[in-house]
């Protein structure tokens, strides 16, 4: 099965094979077009289902068209009702985010409720997977603020004369570069840091394990003080995970 993790800033295409995630390729989504994307589908080989988790709505009718005629089926389009295994302790379960709900699917492989899991994209999300009523993953919402590149690029606009960050910070920041690095990169580890133990406390136990998937994680994780498993293709582990449960074959492996 092809795999698609449609996100803001790229396009990440997959092949499930055997359980295995094979064939790894990224297309950047500025300027993104319907050739660059059949020409993607078309290197993948032969194979005649797709899932996509894709979190920008003018986009999804693009895809769907595509694959619908480059494999002769329209895609599973991973939501809500997929077989998540997640109930919704939230008002609007249509509005969870689809890459979230990839990623706890990606995290609950590996790991037991109460979790966090904190992708670091264009946006900095926080998703807390509790234990429901049942004992049953429990999907309770969590926190979004922009990603770290995306308050760099917002800063940069307002203010171009700045310099970029120093690559480490120092306490205090004694030049404009290593400022920049504590405030903006050490920063947004401590607001991470923040946000999982206020999500954390709110949790069965008061507690909860934390994963972390995401670009710009691994500019966080020197200045993170929580424990944590870095996971980077967390999301496409769910969708592995999600496509194995629709065709009925053993879910994809840790």
């Amino acid at each position: 099965m092809l795999l698609l993790d449609a996100g803001n800033s790229r396009l990440t295409l997959a092949r499930l094979v055997d359980g295995e995630i094979q064939d790894r390729r990224d297309l950047d989504r500025d300027g993104l077009t319907a050739g660059a994307v059949v020409q993607a589908v078309e290197a993948m080989g032969n194979t005649t289902r797709a899932l996509v988790a894709c979190v920008v709505p003018a986009l999804t009718p693009m895809l769907v068209d595509v694959l619908t005629v480059c494999l002769g089926a329209p895609p599973h389009l991973v939501s809500h009702h997929s077989p998540h295994g997640l109930t919704f302790a939230v008002p609007y379960p249509n509005q969870a985010g689809v890459d979230r709900i990839a990623a706890a699917v990606g995290a609950l492989a590996r790991a037991q409720p109460p979790l966090i899991v904190v992708d670091c994209g264009t946006a900095t999300t926080c998703t807390l997977i509790d234990l429901g009523a049942a004992g049953e993953p429990c999907y309770r919402g969590g926190a979004i603020a922009p990603g770290l590149e995306t308050a760099l690029a917002g800063l940069r606009g307002r203010a171009p004369h700045l310099p970029a960050p120093a690559a480490a910070a120092e306490i205090p920041g004694t030049t404009t570069e290593t400022a920049l690095a504590l405030g903006s990169i050490a920063g947004h580890a401590w607001m991470v840091d923040a946000l999982v133990a206020r999500l954390a406390a709110t949790a069965a136990g008061g507690a909860a394990e934390l994963l972390l998937t995401g670009g710009c994680a691994t500019l966080l994780i020197p200045h993170l003080t929580s424990r944590h498993t870095y996971r980077p293709d967390l999301g496409l582990e769910g969708l592995a995970t999600l496509a194995a449960r629709l065709t009925g074959a053993r879910d994809a492996p840790p």
